[in-house]
């Protein structure tokens, strides 16, 4: 995940077009980082925000002048910008990507709102008990299962005694858990997002382990919510329907499917999209669950710091 490493590529596919990805022999991350995805960043922000009835911040923290807020894997820098809208002037923002393509300029970015291109796998010692809220967001296409660990410990690091750390993933496998009535998508999730996954040595479920991890690193008040991201036909219309953000983000990992060898071919693996979800227009109450976790670093350390 180092910066340093990152080379952006070109990668074209029949039907699906041209893609831009951060370094895709060497990095672990699964999804390109273009103007495209960065329209879908912003519209799956939008759906993930519905499901939690606009809430930006489920940690029980209140923020105060000369405070400072670290948003991880900040993309296109929504959530800080929204965040940083409804809270005091005097509160500091810092979004971090390893990926600068899809930052806001300048010009829309208030003067207490700064983006950098920096790894959450090396952060600079500056960085060390410095932020009240550390967010972090939709990471599992991005850190192999062994690096998950590392990658909590960082934020520890980063988060001042008393602090909070915020992580939000959505669970691919949970939409057809203990279902039946949906054999595409759970092909699709369990055949070629599976196996891609573990090409990549990535962790699907890491929804469910980072409370552990968090406890792991040190932290406390460790809390947790769930909450449900329709898609199909059938979930209504409106900015909590997450279908075309869940479609572009299956369609965007085409590359890297058909390159690690789950699919023969972009055109068999996009069959397989379009059945999923015309799927999802048939089937009554079909949704992905979106975890959010929290955790408290304590005021008194243990560990020198």
């Amino acid at each position: 995940m180092s910066a340093a490493a990152e080379v952006e590529t070109a990668v074209r596919l029949p039907g699906v077009g041209q893609r831009f990805f951060n370094d895709p022999k060497n990095s672990s991350y699964v999804l390109p980082a273009d103007s495209e995805e960065g329209r879908r960043l912003n519209e799956q922000h939008r759906n993930i925000c519905a499901a939690a009835e606009g809430t930006l911040v489920f940690a029980p923290v209140e923020l105060k002048d000369g405070d400072h807020v670290l948003d991880c894997a900040t993309g296109t820098g929504i959530w800080t910008l929204e965040l940083a809208s409804q809270s005091p002037p005097g509160v500091s923002f810092q979004g971090i990507d390893i990926s600068p393509h899809l930052f806001p300029p300048p010009s829309h970015t208030p003067s207490n709102v700064s983006f950098a291109r920096e790894s959450i796998l090396a952060l600079p010692p500056t960085f060390d008990n410095a932020f009240a809220l550390v967010n972090q967001r939709l990471l599992i296409g991005a850190f192999r299962a062994s690096e998950w660990p590392s990658v909590l410990q960082a934020l520890y690091r980063a988060t001042k005694p008393g602090g909070w750390v915020q992580l939000g993933e959505i669970r691919t496998l949970g939409i057809c858990d203990a279902r039946s009535d949906m054999p595409a998508t759970k092909r699709l999730v369990e055949t070629y997002t599976q196996k891609l996954f573990d090409a990549r040595e990535l962790d699907i479920d890491c929804a469910l382990h980072i409370e552990g991890w968090a406890r792991d690193a040190g932290f406390l008040n460790v809390g947790s919510t769930s909450r449900p991201v329709p898609v199909g036909a059938k979930a209504g219309e409106g900015e909590h329907n997450f279908t075309d953000g869940a479609i572009g983000y299956f369609t965007a990992i085409t590359a890297p499917t058909v390159t690690c060898g789950a699919a023969t071919s972009a055109e068999e693996y996009l069959e397989a999209v379009d059945a999923m979800r015309r799927e999802w227009d048939e089937v009554e109450g079909v949704n992905f669950p979106f975890h959010w976790v929290w955790a408290q670093k304590p005021e008194a350390q243990s560990n020198g710091e």
